[in-house]
């Protein structure tokens, strides 16, 4: 399983020098824009997913960061 992540992982960061380039000779704020969306959903899905996973359990059985 975890051979299979790391395989999914360096299949979706190979084009990632390419994409960067081509958006940066378009214009030179455009790869510094879409990583701040990027990094905003996926903390968004994060604590969604967090979210769902606490309601399926007893509240004794659930740690939570926020108290």
């Amino acid at each position: 399983m975890f051979s299979a992540v790391q395989t999914l992982a360096a299949f979706s960061s190979i084009p990632s020098g390419f994409l960067a380039g081509y958006t940066y000779s378009i214009n030179p704020y455009i790869p510094f824009i879409l990583v701040v969306i990027l990094l905003c959903i996926s903390m968004i899905v994060s604590f969604i997913l967090a979210l769902l996973s606490k309601i399926g359990k007893r509240e004794s059985d659930t740690y939570s960061f926020f108290g």
